[in-house]
């Protein structure tokens, strides 16, 4: 039955729970959950989900489903807000302003006096200094919003400064990369 399968941690026969795993070092609070389907970390036991209050430790990777969004607050305060969808690391430390979207999309909000963050996706960094930016990530795409404040994008050897309404899609186009170093482009080779 259920009760074999399940691992020491397991309640077999409870179909969904809300856990708060007590956590010391940890770097991130999430601070809202919105929907139906609760937010989870990839190390979580099936049918258990985190909700508002849970902290997270350096590394997790935090999922959040569809229909569901979130709200993650870092250790200085820095504020993210997570959309459905979404595959996002943790920092890998206290002091770490570092994190990893995998999938989906995540708005940053840096206010003045807070340290920068840095958005890696792909082969991307974001790295925004102050205010509010919105990074989108679906396949091998990506897409990058300033809503207001400002940011660097790194790409393809390029790094290409943001500012206010500023909106970029990567891969960049090769003739933008080229127009960028003024240099042939080189060519663009597919991800496997």
């Amino acid at each position: 039955g259920p009760a074999a399968s399940a691992g020491p941690g397991d309640k077999p026969g409870v179909s969904e729970t809300v856990v708060n795993p007590q956590i010391t070092d940890a770097v991130a609070e999430l601070t809202a959950v919105h929907g139906p389907a609760g937010v989870r970390t990839d190390d979580l036991a099936e049918g258990t989900f985190l909700g508002a209050g849970a902290k997270l430790r350096a590394g997790q990777v935090l999922l959040v489903p569809r229909g569901t969004m979130a709200e993650l607050k870092l250790n200085d305060g820095t504020l993210l807000r997570l959309n459905e969808d979404t595959r996002l690391t943790a920092p890998a430390g206290a002091q770490s302003r570092e994190l990893e979207l995998a999938s989906g999309e995540v708005v940053a909000i840096v206010a003045a006096g807070q340290a920068p963050l840095t958005l890696r996706s792909g082969a991307d960094t974001l790295v925004v200094t102050s205010g509010e930016a919105r990074t989108l990530a679906r396949g091998d795409r990506r897409s990058y919003d300033i809503v207001y404040g400002a940011a660097t994008l790194k790409s393809a050897g390029q790094e290409i400064a943001l500012t206010p309404g500023a909106h970029i899609e990567t891969p960049l186009a090769p003739q933008l990369t080229a127009q960028m170093a003024g240099q042939a482009p080189a060519p663009i080779v597919p991800e496997i």
